[in-house]
């Protein structure tokens, strides 16, 4: 069975650091239990400035780029 992945951007990555959310404290159980795969945006880490301890966790998503926001190796360019 194919793991679900869902991303989370940056405002998903603040919430789950400075709030005690239980749904996005849920999903982040399932994700270290292995249940579901949580990836960033490849924004995340450029908008936060510095990485969370918890955006660390998350692999990139290479998502299509953002001017200004996205950084080269780290986007799709079409």
């Amino acid at each position: 069975m194919k793991k679900l992945i869902i991303t989370f951007d940056t405002n998903s990555i603040i919430d789950l650091n400075n709030s005690n959310d239980n749904d996005l404290q849920q999903l982040y159980k399932w994700h270290k239990s292995g249940y579901i795969e949580i990836v960033k945006t490849d924004v995340a880490d450029t908008e936060l400035q510095t990485s969370s301890s918890k955006s660390m966790e998350f692999i990139e998503d290479r998502g299509d780029g953002v001017i200004d926001h996205s950084r080269i190796g780290h986007m799709k360019v079409g």
